[in-house]
């Protein structure tokens, strides 16, 4: 989710097989989803395609029967179907319905996951889903929203991807994980406090970074286990200090699952390059629609 180094919202991949159970159509058309090639050595940035203009805050409804929830379709296949938004943009939103998240970044459990009006998925490469809030008035995209990863090889330096990863050993877990993200140079991590998703605990913290693109144009905190780079989105931007990124960070099942979300109410650095003016409750009401969002998780019982 950064301005950067932008991915063309045009850019899909039509690979993926098309699985459609389980979903509450609420209109027709098609088009596919910008995903990313894996490339270790290449950290993505997510410049999105498109967002809601603010309306009151949607709160999702899950379809029926999702303890057949390994049926439903990904976030990522369900992408190759987007639909007119409530705005009337063409083919740039998720139907809304009940899908679930890949085994390719929730490889031990089958969570579903409840997409409201007016979002659609983006994400960085294998490894990475996300849920981004679709708005007509920045064709580059909003940049906001929430990024589910799984978690590899950990960056010493965002910034400076020569300096190399820790032992994998060492972040493999919740703790191991925030332990490595406090030693990063020039970024601030705040105090890790408990929190629970989806029956499932966890810890929550806040980052941000006196870094700016000119120094840290290309940054990647980490790479997925199948290679992806996740960039440094929003903490590092055009202004010092200017952004927070806030993840949650969960073992399932032996695995590390990292949400990142831009859960704050004013435009995101993707906007503000796009000509978007500041304004403090832009994003206020799909603060309440994301949080329903994570809500819909299912993590920890089983599904």
């Amino acid at each position: 989710m950064s301005a950067h180094v932008g991915v063309s919202s045009t850019v899909r991949n039509l690979a993926i097989a098309v699985v459609a159970i389980g979903l509450v159509a609420a209109c027709a058309s098609a088009t596919a989803s910008p995903r990313v090639a894996a490339a270790p050595a290449s950290p993505s940035t997510a410049n999105p395609s498109r967002t809601l203009p603010a309306t009151p805050a949607l709160t999702p409804t899950a379809t029926p029967a999702t303890s057949h929830a390994a049926q439903l379709m990904t976030l990522a296949e369900a992408a190759n179907h987007y639909v007119t938004c409530p705005d009337g943009s063409p083919d740039d939103c998720l139907i809304p319905g009940t899908y679930r998240l890949g085994s390719d970044v929730l490889a031990k459990a089958v969570s579903p996951v409840v997409v409201p009006a007016g979002w659609f998925e983006w994400d960085m490469g294998p490894g990475t889903e996300g849920l981004l809030v679709e708005r007509s008035d920045v064709a580059d995209g909003s940049g906001w929203g929430a990024l589910f990863s799984s978690v590899g090889l950990v960056f010493r330096d965002p910034c400076d991807l020569t300096k190399g990863t820790f032992p994998s050993g060492s972040t493999n877990s919740v703790d191991g994980l925030i332990d490595a993200m406090t030693k990063w140079p020039g970024f601030h991590v705040g105090q890790p406090r408990p929190t629970t998703l989806g029956g499932l605990q966890g810890k929550q913290v806040a980052v941000t970074s006196p870094k700016t693109n000119t120094v840290c144009p290309d940054g990647a905190i980490w790479s997925t286990p199948q290679g992806t780079a996740f960039n440094s989105y929003p903490e590092v931007a055009d202004r010092p200090n200017a952004y927070t990124a806030q993840f949650q960070i969960f073992d399932v099942g032996g695995d590390v699952l990292a949400i990142r979300t831009t859960d704050f109410p004013d435009p995101t650095p993707t906007e503000i390059s796009q000509g978007v003016k500041p304004d403090p409750v832009r994003h206020a009401a799909d603060q309440k629609t994301l949080h329903a969002i994570l809500e819909s998780l299912q993590l920890g019982k089983g599904s």
